[in-house]
């Protein structure tokens, strides 16, 4: 009598579990199936640090988007289509876009992806869809609006590390990250003269421009990376700031 009551409970304990495996996968499913889908434009370029970031973000059951990630090689697209534009890191802006002549020598320029990069930002600017620029990408995204750049600021920001990055009172960045957070940089340029149309959000201890937001239309920019913050995984802090941040840009994605 015993064994058949061991029996049977192992048998139930069995059933229960398989239950709820079931209902966990369900659950899911559910959660899948109920994310808004956003599509994506980000530029053909040898950066890869935003893909692995969306990559991360669609397996995060947490999210309220399925991202669409769809890498563009020509301006000559329907920007109906999508509903926002991602400008990665990468190489620096040619001095020209923002007419100056100091050129450095030790600095990569790539002028074809710059110009395929500007035709981009013009025609989403145009659509008045959301538009995020990271980096290089918060770099030529202000050249493309009247602003200027510092040439070369050193090797201060040029080493992968975190900085402390401060907010501006009474913009969203003080609402999402309070007074101050930590950052991850790696880069030679800044921002100079930020363009008109644009406010500062956020900056370094040293002065360094270090995010900013369009004054009527849904551009963002910032110098570090989010994108890398939220995948590198340097700290639990700096990972969930970089999520916060993304998905602010989606959000505003979400309302295009």
């Amino acid at each position: 009598m015993k064994k058949i009551r061991n029996q049977l409970t192992v048998f139930f304990l069995v059933i229960l579990t398989c239950f709820v495996c079931t209902q966990t996968r369900v659950d899911a499913y559910s959660k899948a199936k109920t994310k808004k889908i956003l599509t994506i434009a980000l530029p053909k370029s040898p950066d890869k640090n935003v893909k692995k970031a969306i990559t991360k973000f669609n397996k995060d059951a947490n999210v309220p988007y399925q991202i669409r990630l769809v890498t563009v090689s020509s301006a000559k697209i329907k920007v109906s289509s999508f509903d926002g534009l991602i400008v990665p890191g990468g190489k620096h802006v040619h001095p020209s876009f923002y007419h100056s002549k100091t050129i450095c020598k030790k600095h990569i320029y790539d002028k074809k992806l710059d110009q395929f990069e500007i035709d981009l930002v013009k025609k989403f600017k145009k659509a008045k869809k959301p538009i995020l620029g990271i980096c290089r990408g918060a770099q030529l995204v202000n050249v493309v609006l009247g602003g200027t750049l510092k040439t070369d600021i050193g090797y201060s920001h040029y080493k992968w590390a975190c900085r402390t990055t401060k907010t501006v009172s009474k913009t969203a960045m003080r609402k999402l990250f309070g007074t101050s957070f930590e950052t991850l940089h790696s880069h030679h340029q800044a921002v100079k003269k930020l363009a008109k149309d644009l406010k500062v959000t956020m900056k370094d201890a040293d002065g360094t421009i270090e995010g900013y937001q369009h004054k009527s239309l849904p551009i963002i920019g910032v110098q570090f990376h989010p994108e890398v913050m939220y995948t590198k995984k340097v700290s639990r802090k700096t990972e969930e700031s970089g999520k916060k941040y993304l998905l602010y840009f989606f959000d505003l994605c979400s309302k295009s």
